[in-house]
């Protein structure tokens, strides 16, 4: 498992459309510690993709509650097992993105990468405390190539990363019409100088300096290709999430940072 980042994304500086909004403000979920939950989720995920990923049925099922079990039999699981090896090849890494508490179960999210599947796989695991540790009630793996939809990477990264460095650097640098060059329109007429001053200032004095970011996955809905870096900035040792949406005209049509520090 790649160990990047410990602590859950609960805030998030959001730029799209027509304003720029804080994430939080519907209901809020009851907290859970979050590391220690952590702790005791990633092994249990990580166990569930390696024995998927080794055929290995008695291992990929022993965290289950037992109506999993019935739901994915050993026939099922074959089933499963095949699908994962046509569409995405092999289990290569995990990564933790967020947790959420909901009516005492809690829903964990990772970014999985596997050999076939340059677009990522979203790995949801719904887990209940049962005893000293915790009991898997859902699972659910997504990626375009498991939905059929396969997504081409290498021509949506020959802009994205490039867009995406650029808006990152301009905004490090105060730069509004840097920041701005490859937004759509909608998105131009958002952020107008005011309001980039406020996002500059919040997050130059928040997470500090922009240093690198790493692509971990992309989602496609209607049309709108939605790719997370994890970037690392010089004040966030959390690391901080970006998310960055394009529209068919490969312009930048959303544009989202998340980081503890940011909430």
């Amino acid at each position: 498992m790649r160990n990047k980042i410990k602590k859950f994304v609960m805030g998030a500086l959001a730029i799209l459309g027509i304003a720029a909004l804080l994430s939080g403000c519907g209901p809020t979920a009851t907290p859970v510690n979050t590391a220690v939950v952590q702790t005791s989720v990633d092994p249990i995920v990580t166990n569930i993709l390696t024995s998927l990923n080794n055929n290995d049925y008695a291992g990929f099922s022993q965290s289950f509650s037992q109506t999993m079990k019935n739901a994915i039999n050993k026939s099922a699981f074959d089933k499963f097992y095949s699908q994962m090896q046509t569409a995405v090849g092999d289990y290569q890494s995990d990564l933790f993105f967020s947790m959420t508490n909901k009516s005492g179960s809690v829903s964990v999210i990772y970014i999985a990468q596997y050999s076939k599947e340059p677009a990522g796989v979203s790995v949801s695991v719904t887990v209940q405390p049962v005893n000293s540790s915790y009991e898997v009630q859902g699972l659910v793996l997504s990626s375009p190539s498991l939905a059929g939809k396969p997504i081409d990477v290498s021509d949506l990264r020959s802009y994205a990363d490039l867009e995406t460095e650029n808006a990152l650097v301009s905004l490090q640098n105060n730069d509004l019409a840097g920041f701005t060059k490859d937004f759509n329109q909608t998105m131009k007429k958002a952020m107008s100088q005011s309001a980039f001053s406020k996002l500059y200032k919040l997050m130059s004095s928040t997470v500090g300096d922009y240093q690198s970011k790493e692509f971990e996955i992309v989602t496609s809905t209607n049309n709108i290709l939605t790719i997370e870096y994890y970037a690392q900035y010089s004040l966030e040792p959390a690391g901080v999430w970006v998310s960055i949406s394009f529209d068919g005209s490969r312009k930048i049509s959303g544009l989202y940072f998340n980081s503890p520090k940011l909430q």
